[in-house]
């Protein structure tokens, strides 16, 4: 079995590793436009969708996407990551931030979703075109359908709803923040099987250093104390979204700062290690995407 090392010290924002570095088409900024549903092709009873994309590293992506509707009622706001490579952006919704939807509209709920979205341009504007798919909350399957935003250049106005752009406002940092924290600088892993082990470990001397790890924005481990017995749990990934999400949130920094601890990532194919060193004001990111080991 192949080993492989790496290095993520959180708290100054560096890494050593081996990264794919990719001329990648600057997307921040805010893409605004509507969904559609498949079974009328037609935007869907006036919902609009808004993704503020704060930040890119190569070619990962992250931002908050916005769901309004009738031009100015804010429904929702969710995280998401992104994957962009051969001019496809591939967006994966973490969580729901807020919802605003009233009790009146009976049954209806946040869709998380996931949008795989083709980049073109044109002489005054960027657009992405596609399809998206997704879940409500408890699991059942939405109504999948097309998605059309558009990012204008240079002068050219936004038709973004004055209540929608408070919003932002309200939001006005250019970085991902996940429980106080500042996300570090994604490292990308690629495994090859659906299901995999992970391990934490520490690597330095035991002081008590506990973390929470958070998977696809949903704890899989809380305050789980970091010593020289690994700790080991099974991840399964979920098949519909480009990227997996691995979050460690240092719960203290023990006897002797900054938290440290070994994750390693265990595919049956591949042990990839990252060495990590938390602090309580930014968290650790990975983030896995699964190749087929027989394409």
């Amino acid at each position: 079995m192949n080993y492989r090392y790496l290095c993520l010290p959180c708290f100054i924002f560096l890494f050593s590793i081996s990264v794919k570095h990719v001329s990648a088409q600057d997307l921040r900024g805010v893409w605004n436009g509507y969904l559609t549903s498949d079974t009328s092709g037609v935007p869907i009873i006036d919902v609009d969708y808004l993704l503020n994309i704060k930040e890119q590293t190569q070619n990962i992506v992250r931002g908050r996407a916005y769901i309004y509707r009738n031009a100015y009622f804010i429904e929702g706001s969710l995280d998401f990551v992104a994957l962009f490579e051969n001019s496809q952006l591939k967006i994966t919704e973490l969580r729901i931030v807020n919802s605003s939807i009233p009790k009146t509209f009976g049954d209806r709920y946040l869709c998380i979703k996931r949008l795989k979205l083709n980049y073109s341009k044109a002489d005054t504007a960027d657009f992405l075109k596609g399809h998206w798919q997704g879940n409500i909350e408890s699991g059942e399957r939405c109504i999948p359908g097309g998605a059309i935003l558009s990012r204008p250049r240079g002068h050219d106005a936004q038709n973004i709803p004055q209540e929608v752009l408070d919003d932002m406002l309200r939001d006005p940092e250019k970085i991902t923040r996940f429980l106080g924290t500042r996300l570090s600088n994604p490292v990308t892993l690629t495994v090859k099987n659906r299901v995999v082990k992970i391990e934490l470990r520490d690597y330095l001397k035991e002081d008590h250093d506990t973390v929470t790890v958070y998977y696809n924005r949903r704890s899989v481990i809380k305050q789980l104390e970091i010593v020289k017995k690994p700790y080991l749990q099974n991840l399964r990934l979920d098949r519909t979204a480009e990227l997996n999400e691995v979050i460690l949130y240092a719960n203290n920094l023990g006897r002797i700062p900054p938290n440290t601890s070994t994750l390693t990532i265990d595919d049956g194919f591949t042990r990839q290690a990252v060495n990590i060193e938390s602090s309580l004001e930014v968290s650790a990111v990975i983030y896995l995407q699964y190749k087929d080991p027989n394409p």
